[in-house]
């Protein structure tokens, strides 16, 4: 088990427990002196054995889109509507299905190297650090709300009225993201 004075090397990255399910992996960040263990981070039972009975919030990030929209479920399940449950999708389908088990939060791999590009672009464009973050921001949600349209599900609100602020956070600078 990691100490205070590991944990406080992490910088603002403190009191967590983390869970793998590769022993390689588990093995080399306990060397490290991080809490890591090996188990099934979304089952109940076993983040009571790790001491975790209360969770702030839970990272799913699975591999497997299964795994991790089943996690999503189980932590759901077991924690209740007020946990914050963030989770990594492959993609915006994926998205769509984490936040229909009972995410909080979603990133999406595919989404994230197109939006650090457009960022890059938007910098070269002379945009402020602020501005790219904004336009960062409505496109990853523009790109949500499509992807549940698509699905048939309808867009939040907040997403309709973020949408319209795109060319106000881009000015002229054209930005394609297929």
């Amino acid at each position: 088990m990691s100490t205070p004075k590991d944990q406080a090397s992490l910088g603002p990255v403190r009191n967590f427990v983390a869970f793998d399910l590769e022993p390689k992996r588990v093995n080399a960040s306990r060397k490290m002196g991080l809490p890591v263990y090996y188990g099934d981070g979304a089952n109940k039972a076993v983040l009571h054995a790790a001491g975790v009975d209360h969770p702030h919030s839970v990272c799913v990030c699975y591999s497997s889109v299964a795994r991790s929209t089943a996690a999503v479920e189980r932590l759901r399940s077991s924690f209740g509507p007020s946990l914050p449950i963030f989770a990594r999708a492959r993609d915006l389908a994926h998205a769509v299905a984490l936040e229909h088990a009972g995410a909080t939060g979603v990133a999406v791999d595919s989404a994230l190297g197109s939006l650090r590009l457009g960022g890059m672009v938007l910098r070269e464009g002379g945009a402020e650090a602020n501005e790219v973050e904004q336009a960062a921001q409505i496109l990853e949600v523009s790109m949500l709300a499509r992807a549940r349209l698509s699905a048939g599900l309808p867009a939040k609100p907040d997403e309709q009225v973020r949408s319209r602020g795109w060319d106000d956070a881009v000015g002229t600078t054209s930005l394609s993201c297929g």
